[in-house]
C-alpha cells in the first residue's frame, strides 16, 4: 500500500449563515498555527487537496453551513514546493533560435501566469533568462502548449505572433508527437505491458472526468518500461491534448501517478508529481522541418522504480 500524506481534519465552525470554503479553510489552518491566507487556501482547493464530508471539493466558493467534516492535505510541503522566483540556466535550454525557444521546465512551476500574481511561471523565467543573457529586452514569448505545474519536461515557446500561429496550427492539426514518462502506483500489479486508453473527457472545475456524453475524445498509448513491485515506470504517448489527459487515463486504470494529489495518489514519499514530458517533435515554424526536442528522464523518476 502507498502511504498517504498527512491530513488535517476539522469541523467547519462558522457564524450563522453560509461562508465560502476557502475562507473557512484559511481561518482553520491559521487557528492551528499554520498561517494561510484565503488566497492560498483557494489554491489548495483548486489543487484538489481539500475534501468536504468525504467528497473532493473543486470550488473555493462552495458554501458551507457549519458542521461539515473538512479534510486538508498538510499544506506545508505544498507551500515549500512553490518558489517565488525561478532562475533558468543554460542547461535548461533545449533549443533556441530566432523563431522559438524550448526549455526543460522544472516541476512545480506553472507554464504561464496564474491567478496568483506572486507566483513565478515559465514564460516569465524564460524572458528573464533571455534578457540577462542577451542584454536586451526579450522577444514576445507565447505559451502555444502547456504542462501542468507539477509536470516537468519539454515546453516550446514561439517568439512572435507568426511563429506562434504556425505552431498553434501544428498542434491543432495534431502534427506533433509527444512522449511522457510517469511513475504509477499499480497496487494490483495488473497493468499489461502495452495498453491504450480512449475516453471522452470533460472539464469539471479544476479536474477532468471521463463521461459517456458531452466530453471531448481523448486517446493515450501506454507502454510499461520497468516494474518494481506495485510501482511502474510507464511511457505515455497521447494523440490528443486534453486537460490532465495522461493523469486521468492512468487513474481510470487504477494506476494513478505517484504524487498526484488530484487524481488519487498521495504518496508521502513522492517528492513531486512523477510525470515528465521527455520528447516533443514539432514542425519548425520557419520551413516545416522536423524539430526533435528531448529532456532526459529526471533521476527522481528513475530512483522511484530502481
Amino acid at each position: 500500500m502507498s502511504r498517504k500524506a498527512p491530513r488535517i481534519r476539522f469541523l467547519a465552525d462558522l457564524a450563522p449563515g453560509a461562508e465560502r470554503l476557502d475562507r473557512v479553510v484559511g481561518r482553520a489552518l491559521t487557528g492551528l498555527g499554520i498561517v494561510f491566507s484565503t488566497r492560498e487556501a483557494r489554491q489548495l482547493v483548486e489543487a484538489g487537496m481539500v475534501t468536504v464530508d468525504g467528497r473532493r471539493a473543486d470550488r473555493p466558493s462552495q458554501k458551507l453551513r457549519g458542521g461539515e467534516r473538512v479534510e486538508v492535505d498538510d499544506p506545508r510541503p505544498w507551500r515549500e514546493e512553490a518558489p517565488k522566483r525561478v532562475t533558468l540556466d543554460e542547461a535548461a535550454i533545449l533549443h533556441d533560435d530566432s523563431f522559438l525557444i524550448a526549455v526543460n521546465k522544472p516541476s512545480n512551476l506553472p507554464t504561464n501566469e496564474t491567478r496568483n500574481p506572486d507566483r513565478d511561471h515559465l514564460l516569465a523565467a524564460t524572458a528573464r533568462y533571455l534578457e540577462e543573457r542577451d542584454g536586451a529586452p526579450s522577444p514576445k514569448l507565447f505559451a502555444v502548449h502547456r504542462l501542468d505545474a507539477g509536470t516537468s519536461g519539454v515546453v516550446v515557446m514561439p517568439k512572435g505572433r507568426e511563429a506562434n500561429a504556425a505552431l498553434a496550427k501544428a498542434f491543432s492539426e495534431r502534427r506533433v508527437q509527444k512522449a511522457y514518462d510517469a511513475v504509477v502506483f499499480d497496487e494490483e500489479q495488473g497493468l499489461p505491458d502495452t495498453f491504450t486508453v480512449e475516453s471522452y473527457l470533460k472539464a469539471q472545475g479544476r479536474r477532468s472526468v471521463a463521461v459517456r456524453a458531452g466530453g471531448r475524445p481523448s486517446r493515450t498509448e501506454f507502454r510499461v518500461i520497468r516494474r518494481a513491485g506495485p510501482r511502474a515506470l510507464v511511457e505515455a504517448r497521447p494523440t490528443t491534448g486534453r486537460m490532465h489527459q495522461i493523469r486521468v487515463h492512468l487513474a481510470d486504470r487504477d494506476a494513478p501517478i505517484l504524487g498526484d494529489h488530484l487524481y488519487g495518489n498521495r504518496d508521502a514519499h513522492a517528492p513531486r508529481l512523477m510525470l515528465h514530458a521527455r520528447r516533443l517533435v514539432v514542425p519548425h515554424p520557419e520551413d516545416g522541418r522536423e524539430l526533435v526536442l528531448t529532456a532526459a528522464t529526471p533521476q527522481a523518476l528513475i530512483d522511484a522504480v530502481g
